[in-house]
């Protein structure tokens, strides 16, 4: 995790986390960051002031579409991305963490 803004809205205590890796120094191309959505359900992909919501439950989106939204320019996996449970949180929307943090996200 990069992002100074998510670690503000996060607080600084990753005591619960199973996993803290830096994008800074790890980096996930293509292969990893497609491996991550193995277990996944749910994909929140934020861009600028923009969600994308994709239940992978009822949406059957090709891997070149999930791609696209999990992936930056560089073919590396978005930063800040969280994977908590079967969702995974590709970038940075203040109220999207919030939500989660509360853990009112999955009434969206």
């Amino acid at each position: 995790m990069t992002c100074t803004r998510t670690q503000e809205v996060l607080g600084q205590d990753y005591s619960q986390a199973k996993e803290v890796v830096s994008a800074n120094k790890t980096k996930f191309p293509h292969d990893e960051a497609m491996n991550l959505i193995k277990d996944i359900d749910q994909i929140y992909s934020a861009k600028q002031n923009k969600v994308i919501h994709l239940d992978l439950k009822k949406q059957k989106p090709s891997k070149e579409e999930i791609a696209a939204i999990i992936l930056g320019p560089t073919g590396n996996l978005r930063a800040p991305a969280i994977k908590t449970g079967k969702t995974l949180i590709v970038g940075f929307n203040k109220e999207l963490l919030e939500e989660f943090i509360s853990g009112s996200a999955n009434r969206r």
